[in-house]
């Protein structure tokens, strides 16, 4: 399972577009919206930040569909299968690695919100825990959706993820 994880985390190194999407856009993002000082209690910076951080998730679910599809159609799992690694191997590789990923945004996105204001407290601390547990939420939707669907249609719906994430947001 580590080895399918580091084989998993290099194939997202491999693509810097995905870190660009991932955490430079979203820190652009709260960049911006603090630069505006937009006179409105959802964009100050306390409550927008951890609302920056489920955006950049929406991008991780996108990244774990376009590899889980991409593993699909190029019968990589299907060689996979012949060794002894069972489903929940398969599942927990694809988690592994990209929970740096959402370690390094939480990290960045608070640093930078701090550099832009928000005052330090322990509450942060929680609310990267738990962004942790929701980060991971985000990667099995992206599972989920590159299992059920080809390496065609998968990125357009879990577009819709991202999209949805703004709308709600």
């Amino acid at each position: 399972m580590l080895n399918f994880a580091k084989r998993n985390f290099k194939e997202l190194i491999r693509d810097p577009l995905s870190f660009v999407f991932a955490i430079a856009l979203p820190m652009f993002l709260l960049f911006i919206f603090q630069m505006f000082k937009i006179p409105n209690q959802v964009y100050q910076i306390k409550n927008f930040t951890p609302g920056i951080i489920v955006f950049g998730f929406g991008f991780i679910t996108l990244f774990t569909c376009m590899l889980v599809s991409k593993d699909r159609s190029s019968s990589l799992l299907i060689r996979l299968g012949v060794s002894p690694m069972k489903s929940s191997d398969y599942i927990l590789g694809y988690m592994l690695s990209l929970v740096p990923l959402i370690i390094i945004q939480n990290i960045l996105f608070f640093t930078l919100a701090i550099i832009l204001g928000l005052e330090f407290s322990i509450n942060i601390i929680f609310t990267v825990l738990v962004s942790i547990v929701v980060g991971i939420f985000y990667i099995a939707i992206g599972v989920l959706i590159g299992s059920c669907f080809n390496e065609k249609s998968a990125p357009p719906l879990s577009s819709v993820v991202i999209q949805l994430i703004c709308f709600t947001r």
